[in-house]
């Protein structure tokens, strides 16, 4: 009787071991679902800051290529200033 009753004792452990075993695993199980169901929205988000970000840099290369488009013909207007004025110093000097 007193084997029995410490078999009965030690399944009773074997059991509520089990179980925890069980509640520990659900509880992963509940973790990674929802990390699972976070993931569209981490998509969504990465989605929104990439095409953000290629919004900007457009932008940026737009306003770059302007920058360049002045300051090439502001220095086109200057050489060609420059050349007006020698020219006109020549033919001064010439002319004289």
């Amino acid at each position: 009787l007193m084997q029995l009753q410490g078999q009965m004792q030690a399944n009773r452990v074997e059991i509520a071991n089990r179980e925890q075993g069980i509640r520990d695993l659900s509880a992963k199980v509940t973790d990674y679902q929802a990390r699972l169901n976070q993931e569209p929205v981490r998509e969504q988000e990465l989605s929104d800051l990439t095409r953000g970000y290629d919004q900007s840099k457009a932008n940026y290369d737009e306003l770059l290529k302007k920058k360049n488009e002045s300051a090439m013909a502001t220095s086109t207007s200057s050489w060609r200033r420059s050349i007006t004025e020698n020219d006109t110093k020549y033919r001064s000097h010439v002319v004289d």
